[in-house]
């Protein structure tokens, strides 16, 4: 490790971010960007970015990210993390752990690569967070309560995750920051026009997004709809993928989409402004995952006044209609509810206090933003 110490700073900023950086979009990535759109207001900012498959180095695109390499050169792109982290003096260093296995692998590493006078902050976006704690082995948790411990804060996206984070570390400095910033708005965006054509018949426009993968739930939606005609001719499907597929997950849901009968468009990977375009031409925005951490789009959907129907299988904002989670019969029911009584579940307005919040969160690191 000593191989990283050495070496000699070559860049200089106020905050240096590492996390996910788009593209790809997702969640994590999006709320990055838009993290770093709102600190350069008034701070000099760097990103090292691990998703993007391209060659590593600065991006031209965007200068000021750094993009580490292709996903199959693991050890690599490691490497290039932790020097990138010896190679750059900041004041603040903010890592956004998107997993759990992401926050194991680099949070140790990354603090004793940076920079010794940097004050240290980690964001766990990971819905899988507090699963994986609890499955851990006694060893395993007093490790991650000494790796907790070593940073000056804990933004943590739920009160679940905030939980979790302090039986492991009483002492951590927390604080529960949902990841969402107010997100821009295509304008004369396309898919509002073909939203719109989906509800010539009067139809219901539903919206899913997520990762084509089954803990996400496209398949419920889908079960929910299929083995009551009724319902399904009252609807129509909106599915988004971004980012990680499942390949058998995709093709099967596609199938079944194509069977159903259902008006329906499929897109893949929006860009963040014209999946809110999106977001707020569809009727009704549906979340059948089994995790979460705190979900973007749920926020984003409630700041563009689209009501939103979730699974139970976390805190959901006030206001959120709910049914239990993998359960196609409870969803079918909450569906009803919503589709008879609309003006029981309007969209409510988020309130847009994630900005001072993190105003609040890096003025505890030191810096005015």
């Amino acid at each position: 490790m000593s191989l990283f110490r050495g070496r000699a700073a070559d860049e200089q900023c106020d905050v240096l971010l590492i996390g996910g950086y788009p593209p790809p979009y997702g969640g994590v990535n999006v709320h990055v960007q838009r993290l770093a759109a709102v600190l350069q207001r008034t701070v000099d900012v760097r990103v090292v970015d691990y998703f993007r498959e391209i060659e590593p180095g600065w991006d031209p695109d965007t200068p000021f990210v750094y993009r580490v390499g292709p996903v199959h050169q693991r050890r690599l792109r490691a490497l290039r993390i932790l020097s990138r982290l010896a190679r750059t003096q900041c004041s603040v260093l903010h890592f956004h752990a998107g997993s759990f296995d992401r926050f194991a692998m680099l949070a140790l590493p990354m603090l004793w690569a940076s920079s010794r006078t940097a004050r240290r902050a980690v964001t766990i976006h990971s819905g899988t967070f507090p699963i994986r704690v609890q499955s851990a082995s006694a060893l395993r948790k007093r490790w991650l309560g000494s790796v907790l411990a070593k940073f000056d804060l804990v933004i943590c996206v739920s009160e679940e995750i905030q939980a979790t984070v302090k039986a492991l570390d009483p002492g951590a400095h927390t604080m529960v920051l949902p990841a969402f910033l107010p997100p821009s708005i295509e304008a004369q965006s396309p898919v509002a026009a073909e939203v719109e054509v989906l509800r010539n018949d009067g139809r219901t426009v539903l919206l899913v997004s997520g990762f084509a993968q089954p803990h996400y739930g496209f398949h419920v939606v889908l079960d929910a709809l299929l083995a009551r005609p009724e319902l399904a001719k009252s609807v129509a499907l909106v599915f988004t993928f971004y980012n990680t597929y499942d390949a058998d997950y995709h093709r099967v849901l596609l199938t079944r989409l194509a069977e159903s009968g259902v008006p329906f468009k499929v897109y893949d990977n929006l860009k963040p402004d014209r999946f809110a375009a999106l977001l707020k031409a569809s009727d009704l925005y549906v979340r059948p995952t089994d995790r979460d951490g705190d979900s973007v789009a749920i926020r984003e959907a409630r700041a563009l006044g689209t009501p939103v129907l979730a699974s139970d299988c976390v805190r959901r904002p006030e206001g959120t209609l709910l049914f239990e989670t993998m359960n196609a019969d409870a969803l079918a029911a909450a569906l009803r509810q919503a589709l008879d009584q609309p003006s029981h579940h309007q969209g409510l307005e988020e309130p847009n206090t994630n900005v001072s919040g993190v105003r609040q969160a890096y003025a505890h690191l030191g810096l005015t933003v």
